[in-house]
């Protein structure tokens, strides 16, 4: 299963987070290339920022889970909610992050950056990443990253494309259009029908 996400700057602009938002909640996050989380281009350290930008997409988010609600049964609905209650305790003994809870949504909040699946069905992550780490935490994830929604300032746009792409991501777009598809796309970084195809060779003889 690959991963994608979001990558940001603080001040992105909430058109572009309504896109985000509503391609969570239109898919679940269920697609290989449906946003699991937020990452913002912010340091770990500056956590009054990031829980600041959570607050902001979290009220995003709402509007769309609201619209989009997720299709679980009350099995689905329990692991779901028993998951994040876990979530909020761990977040609560280590001080590194807290779960922010909506209507039919959540955003967590952590502090660290390492790259993971989210809850899904509306429930994602905010987590800080400075461009200058960017390849030393996703690098080691190459093969499990599919697509990348960029928001960032205009002049710095062609360096964070070469570090994504560096870093492993087959596809960079814009929040709206993550699950989209178009003939020859990426996606995966392959052409999965070659998989599919045996190369054979005949050599004959040449005619006397």
């Amino acid at each position: 299963h690959r991963l994608s996400f979001a990558y940001v700057w603080p001040d992105a602009d909430d058109a572009f987070l309504r896109g985000v938002a509503h391609d969570m909640c239109f898919t679940s996050q269920l697609y290989c290339s449906s946003a699991q989380g937020v990452y913002v281009d912010l340091d770990p350290g500056d956590a009054d920022a990031l829980l600041r930008f959570g607050e902001r997409f979290l009220t995003i988010l709402e509007k769309e889970a609201c619209t989009h609600p997720a299709r679980l049964d009350a099995l689905g609905r329990a692991d779901v909610s028993l998951g994040l209650y876990a979530d909020s305790l761990e977040a609560g003994l280590s001080g590194k992050g807290r779960v922010l809870r909506g209507e039919a949504c959540s955003v967590t909040v952590c502090a660290e950056s390492a790259l993971m699946p989210a809850r899904g069905f509306g429930n994602c992550w905010v987590k800080p990443l400075p461009r200058e780490d960017i390849l030393r935490v996703l690098r080691p994830h190459a093969g499990h990253l599919q697509t990348v929604a960029l928001c960032c300032e205009k002049e710095r746009r062609a360096q964070l494309e070469r570090l994504l792409l560096a870093a492993g991501a087959a596809r960079i777009t814009d929040g709206a259009r993550m699950s989209e598809g178009y003939c020859g796309m990426p996606r995966d970084g392959i052409y999965p029908l070659a998989r599919y195809m045996k190369r054979v060779g005949v050599a004959r003889e040449t005619d006397v």
